[in-house]
């Protein structure tokens, strides 16, 4: 929810039983802001996940992260290395075609920091089974010093336009479909987005086509 893009550096994942799940990464975000910024100044960054499939349907983790020293200024007007660690929970539900999931994620070193979402779906998407599909409908909610970083889930406070750091809120229509195997068509509409303090955020609208090999 906080980073979903390019990570360059190493990672790990190991199973205990059948049921647990950790996986660690070291290395440096390169999307989004930190593109423009070179490695020598470019903070590094831990992280480690946990999940636990209690069984079939229902499953939580939880993940913790250091950000490294870096100046670069998120989207919130905060440079990262203000975030200090950061860490969260997140849970999943699935029964037949339905599922419904949540996470949030808190930094430390700032308060106002908390970022959460609930989201529901119906269908079986897989983008190596054709004709699956499914569709979404999320709700963001992001306070004005969240550590968001660069999602791909949905917009967040870049929408300001750099003119006020208010935090963010908003529903996500979403949908899923693979017209071949490995290859994915996914669609997302944001509506009724607003700051923490009310003032209207533009909708938007993103689609993309995934193939995977």
């Amino acid at each position: 929810m906080i980073y979903s893009s390019n990570f360059d550096g190493v990672g790990a994942t190991a199973k205990l039983g059948d049921k647990v799940t950790l996986n660690g990464a070291y290395g440096y975000m390169t999307a989004g802001r930190f593109a423009k910024t070179s490695k020598a100044d470019n903070g590094d960054v831990g992280l480690i996940n946990a999940r636990v499939a209690v069984n079939d349907r229902f499953s939580f983790g939880g993940m913790f992260a250091h950000v490294g020293t870096t100046n670069v200024r998120m989207g919130n007007g905060k440079k990262n290395n203000e975030f200090d660690n950061v860490y969260g929970f997140n849970a999943k539900y699935n029964v037949g075609k339905f599922g419904i999931d949540g996470e949030w994620v808190k930094a430390s070193g700032l308060s106002d920091s908390d970022v959460w979402n609930v989201g529901v779906k119906w269908g079986d998407y897989k983008i190596n089974k054709k004709n699956s599909w499914d569709i979404r409908l999320d709700y963001f909610d992001q306070a004005k010093n969240a550590p968001v970083f660069k999602t791909q889930k949905y917009e967040s406070n870049d929408l300001l336009k750099k003119t006020r750091y208010e935090g963010y809120k908003a529903w996500q229509l979403g949908a899923s479909y693979a017209p071949e195997k490995n290859i994915g068509i996914n669609a997302y509409y944001g509506f009724h987005a607003k700051t923490q303090d009310g003032n209207r955020v533009n909708d938007y609208y993103r689609a993309d086509l995934n193939f995977k090999f």
